[in-house]
């Protein structure tokens, strides 16, 4: 009698954490997240539930793990122009638009992160995101500032009031992306200035 073996697919534990994390973000965009569970995850992966239980311990953790990707990917985005020192501090925040609209990938992530009933979680990455950029951008106006090339007192604050005080520009429904990325942009650099 001839013993057939199957053989094991190993993967290293970060393409396996990535491949449960781009499965469950699929899923959440197609079922939602309340309708899906570790149990569906696991299915759709071909794979044991406690394969995923091994690297999360709840759906929970793995949006939250989702998230911190996903605005990771973000700032490292951001943090290109904003850091590049070949430009003026306001060149380099214009620019940031640019990225903006530039970072519109086709990933799991953005597509769920950007529907419209997942209007709660677009804002959590916002929030996340403008947190993560925050220390990055305090750190160029304080730059800028010693160059003299702006002149601004509290840096901390202008930085938390350009990051935060433009999501209202955002959110308004009234104004069309274009004039919100004008508006905004006049805005930042009068504050800079």
């Amino acid at each position: 009698m001839e013993v057939i073996t199957i053989a094991r697919i190993s993967k290293d534990p970060e393409s396996r954490k990535m491949d449960i994390l781009e499965t469950a973000m699929e899923l959440f965009a197609t079922k939602g997240y309340e309708q899906t569970s570790m149990l569906d995850i696991s299915k759709k992966m071909n794979v044991s539930q406690g394969l995923c239980y091994r690297y999360f311990s709840s759906k929970v953790e793995i949006y939250e793990e989702a998230l911190e990707y996903y605005t990771d990917c973000g700032v490292a985005a951001f943090k290109k122009v904003i850091c590049s020192s070949d430009k003026t501090i306001r060149e380099r925040i214009i620019e940031m638009f640019n990225v903006g609209k530039q970072n519109k990938d086709n990933s799991v992530f953005h597509k769920f992160y950007n529907l419209p009933q997942n209007r709660l979680f677009h804002e959590q990455v916002l929030l996340t995101l403008n947190r993560k950029l925050l220390p990055i951008i305090i750190k160029e106006l304080d730059n800028a500032v010693k160059q003299g090339e702006i002149h601004i007192q509290n840096t901390s604050a202008i930085a938390s009031f350009c990051l935060y005080g433009q999501l209202g520009v955002w959110y308004d429904t009234t104004i069309d992306d274009k004039t919100k990325e004008e508006v905004t942009k006049e805005l930042i650099i009068k504050i800079i200035n």
